[in-house]
C-alpha cells in the first residue's frame, strides 16, 4: 500500500510540474551548452575563430564589435573607428578583416 500510494504521489507531482512547463531530470543529464549561440552565423563564428587567438575578449564581446562594425560599413557612416572604447582597443585584428 505504501508503495502505491508514493507512486500515486510521484506521479502527481510529475504531471503538476510538466503542466507547469518544467522538466524533471537527473542530475548531469542535461545537455552541454553548445560553443557558439544559435544567432551567430557561421561566417561569424569564423571571423570569431580566426580572431579569439589574439584577444582575451569573449566571443559574445567580439560578435557585438562585428555587428557594429558591419553596421558602420553597410550604412556607409564616415569617420574614423579609432575612437572606439578600451575594451576594444586590443581587437585591431578584427578591423583589419574589414579594412
Amino acid at each position: 500500500m505504501i508503495i502505491t500510494q508514493n507512486s500515486m504521489i510521484r506521479n502527481t507531482l510529475k504531471k503538476f510540474i510538466e503542466n507547469s512547463g518544467y522538466d524533471i531530470r537527473k542530475k548531469n543529464s542535461f545537455d552541454p551548452l553548445p560553443e557558439f549561440p544559435s544567432d551567430f552565423t557561421k561566417n561569424d563564428i569564423e571571423i570569431i575563430k580566426k580572431v579569439k587567438p589574439f584577444t582575451l575578449t569573449s566571443k559574445e564581446r567580439i560578435y557585438s564589435l562585428l555587428q557594429a562594425t558591419k553596421y558602420v560599413i553597410d550604412n556607409d557612416i564616415s569617420g574614423d573607428l579609432g575612437s572606439m572604447s578600451t575594451e576594444t582597443t586590443e581587437n585591431p585584428s578584427l578591423l583589419k578583416i574589414f579594412a
